[in-house]
């Protein structure tokens, strides 16, 4: 499981989400999930996070689905959803025939000309529910949240994964902020701190990381994209992107002094990013990252 935080107003979409991968049984697997896509179809924008599967029994991510059907960025907004969930439920079927568990959310969050929405599609819960289901469903459900008709007060804010229940409150405060007019930067500092409280309640050993990606989609204008992680890094990873003639995955930007050219494997088709164990607790610590996102040991030493 994860923890994404998803605001959507008249003006504005935010999404904070952590960077996690964690077992089934417990354990981290990695710090470096990209779980965050930028995305641009026929007549809508705006990002799609995901809580539930990291990765399927071929080793991709949900974030790689999207980025693998060419088709998606030339669909109208309502197609491009259903293409995602009848692509999800076919992975997702095939899983839950080797005995997973297939509980798994998307969240869309943007603006269809211009129009503010938020969609879930899900096996476990929907937009307008409090909580979620134990079991997954046979098939994915899609739920819309459209602007209310006084569009003023027209916000909505989503937490889907791992949330504390004694957290709620601080969600509704975030929406509440939003709906008196609150800057994007502001808001996007609240979510990313109400994720990393969750992070250090379990003290940075559970299914949510300290390592955050991040995106700001104003109504009009471009997009603000970017990494938090405590401790700084100099290899930063951005969301993936898909728009008309454009798909663009595994983005980073190197800010190191080693000389690396490139992390492109043309083996693998993609960047690699290398991940070392902790020298103190063992846990995963990615390039660039100068300390331990679970025991917080400096990095070298």
């Amino acid at each position: 499981m994860t923890l994404n935080l998803s605001l959507v107003t008249e003006e504005v979409a935010i999404c904070v989400t952590d960077r996690r991968l964690s077992a089934p049984a417990g354990g981290i697997v990695s710090e470096r999930g990209n779980k965050l896509t930028a995305f641009t179809c026929q007549n809508a924008r705006g990002f799609i996070t995901y809580t539930g599967i990291g990765r399927d029994d071929t080793g991709r991510s949900p974030n790689d689905w999207i980025v693998e059907n060419p088709l998606l960025p030339a669909l109208p907004f309502d197609q491009f959803v259903e293409v995602m969930k009848k692509m999800a439920d076919q992975r997702l079927g095939r899983l839950a025939a080797q005995g997973h568990d297939v509980r798994h959310s998307f969240v869309l969050g943007g603006f269809v000309a211009g129009t503010p929405v938020a969609v879930m599609i899900s096996n476990f819960e929907s937009l307008g529910e409090d909580g979620h289901r134990a079991q997954a469903d046979p098939e994915l459900s899609i739920s819309y949240c459209l602007p209310s008709p006084d569009a003023k007060t027209s916000t909505l804010i989503v937490a889907t994964g791992d949330i504390p229940f004694d957290r709620k409150g601080r969600i509704e405060q975030i929406g509440q902020l939003a709906k008196k007019g609150a800057r994007p930067g502001e808001l996007r500092a609240k979510m990313t701190k109400l994720l990393r409280d969750v992070a250090y309640k379990a003290d940075r050993g559970g299914s949510v990381g300290t390592s955050v990606s991040r995106i700001i989609i104003p109504r009009w204008g471009e997009p603000e994209m970017d990494i938090d992680v405590v401790g700084g890094t100099s290899l930063l990873e951005g969301p993936n992107i898909i728009a008309p003639d454009m798909m663009i995955r595994d983005v980073y930007v190197d800010l190191s002094d080693d000389g690396v050219a490139s992390r492109y494997s043309r083996v693998h088709r993609k960047a690699l990013i290398k991940e070392r164990p902790c020298s103190n607790c063992r846990a995963p610590v990615p390039e660039g990252y100068h300390r331990c996102g679970r025991c917080d040991h400096p990095v070298g030493e």
